[in-house]
C-alpha cells in the first residue's frame, strides 16, 4: 500500500523518467542520472528473477519474490527518510506473504524453501539493508551542492569493491574461526527458517494426497487451486486499507496527526526496543518549544547531541572492554546487548 501511495504521488515523475529510460534514440536532456539509474534497475531485476528461475523458482513466484523483496527495500527507505528512524525490521518475508497468498500447492513445498532460501541470502533483515543508507547519504550530498550523479556512481564502485572483500573476509573468518554458536538468531534460526515453515506444509499435503501432484503439476495448472489463508487476508488486507486511508487523509489535511508508517512498524522488534526512547524524545522537544521556543532549541541541541554521543561512546567502550577481555584470558567476552 505504501509502495502504491509512491507511485501514485510520483506517478508524473517516474512517467517520464521510465519513458525516457525505455527510449534510447532521444537527445540527452537534463536529469540523465535518473534515467540511467532507471535502465540499470530494469536490467538488473531481470537479471534477478531469469537468476532465481535458473535456481529452479517457476516464473510467477520469482517476480513474486523479487517484486516484493524490492518494495521492502523501498517501504523500508521511504520509512527512514520520512520519519528519521533508523532502525527498522518489517516483520515478514516475501515467501510468507506468497505462501499465505497462494498456498502451498499451489506454491508447491520445492518453491517454498527456494524462495525462502532466497530471501535468507538477500533480504533477511531491512534493518541493515543498504537503500535507506544510500538515501540518506544522497540527501545530505544534495544538500551540500554535491553532485548526487557523481557521488552515486562512486558509491556504486565502492560497493561492488566492498561486496567482494566482504566475500572474501566473511569465507575466510568462517573457516578460520568457524561461526558463532552463542547467537540462536543467525546459527539456528536462520538457517533452519526455510525447512521449518514448509515441513508443516508437506505434511498438510501428505496428509491430503496432494504432495506428489503438487510437485508434478506445472505451475499454471496449480494456479486453479489457490487457498489463501484467511488469517493472511485479514491482516494484509487491514494493513491495506488503514495505509490507503490514512496516506490519502494525511495528503488531504495538512494537520491530520496519525502517521501511516504507525501500521507498518508496530508490533515490530525494533519499536519495542526504541519507541519508548522515541516517545521520551519527542516530550523534550515538545516542552522545549512549548515553554522556552526556538532559543531554548538552540541551547539544548549541543546537550541532545551530547546524549547521542555518549551513547555512541558507551557501545565503542563496551566493543574495547571486550577486545581487552579475549586479549588477556583468550576467552569469549561474556554475552552482552547494547542498542544505542
Amino acid at each position: 500500500a505504501t509502495a502504491l501511495m509512491l507511485f501514485y504521488t510520483g506517478r508524473h515523475y517516474y512517467k517520464a523518467t521510465l519513458a525516457r529510460a525505455l527510449v534510447f534514440w532521444r537527445r540527452h536532456e537534463p536529469g540523465e542520472g535518473s534515467v540511467w539509474a532507471c535502465r540499470v534497475f530494469l536490467v538488473s531485476t531481470l537479471l534477478l528473477v531469469v537468476l532465481t528461475m535458473g535456481l529452479g523458482l517457476e516464473l510467477p513466484f520469482a517476480v513474486g519474490t523479487i517484486g516484493l523483496m524490492l518494495i521492502s527495500f523501498l517501504v523500508v527507505s521511504r520509512i527512514s527518510a520520512e520519519t528519521g528512524l533508523f532502525w527498522i525490521h518489517p516483520r515478514w518475508q516475501p515467501f510468507g506473504a506468497l505462501l499465505g497468498l497462494f498456498g502451498c500447492y499451489a506454491m508447491k513445498p520445492e518453491a517454498v524453501v527456494i524462495s525462502a532460501l532466497i530471501c535468507v541470502v538477500l533480504c533477511i533483515n531491512q534493518g541493515e539493508v543498504l537503500m535507506p543508507y544510500l538515501c540518506n547519504g544522497l540527501k545530505l550530498c544534495e544538500k551540500v551542492k554535491l553532485s548526487v550523479t557523481k557521488v552515486t556512481s562512486i558509491t556504486l564502485v565502492v560497493y561492488v569493491v566492498g561486496v567482494l572483500l566482504a566475500v572474501v573476509v566473511v569465507l575466510a573468518a568462517s573457516y578460520d574461526a568457524g561461526t558463532p554458536i552463542d547467537y540462536g538468531w543467525s546459527y539456528k534460526r536462520i538457517p533452519t527458517m526455510p525447512f521449518r515453515d514448509t515441513e508443516p506444509e508437506i505434511q498438510r499435503l501428505k496428509a491430503n494426497g496432494l504432495l506428489s501432484e503438487a510437485e508434478r503439476t506445472p505451475w499454471y495448472s496449480r494456479m486453479k487451486h489457490i487457498q489463501p489463508r484467511k488469517n493472511f487476508l485479514w491482516a494484509a488486507g487491514f494493513g491495506f486499507v488503514a495505509v490507503i486511508v490514512f496516506s490519502a487523509l494525511r495528503l488531504r489535511f495538512a494537520r491530520w496527526p496519525i502517521h501511516p508508517s504507525l501500521f507498518l512498524l508496530w508490533a515490530t522488534w525494533p519499536m519495542v526496543m526504541i519507541s519508548s526512547s522515541f516517545l521520551l524524545g519527542w516530550i523534550v522537544k515538545k516542552a522545549t518549544v512549548h515553554y522556552g521556543g526556538s532559543p531554548m532549541v538552540k541551547k539544548l541541541k549541543p546537550f541532545m547531541v551530547g546524549i547521542i554521543a555518549g551513547e555512541l561512546a558507551g557501545a565503542f567502550l563496551c566493543m574495547l572492554a571486550g577486545a581487552l577481555y579475549y586479549a588477556v584470558t583468550g576467552d569469549r567476552k561474556p554475552s552482552y546487548i547494547f542498542i544505542p
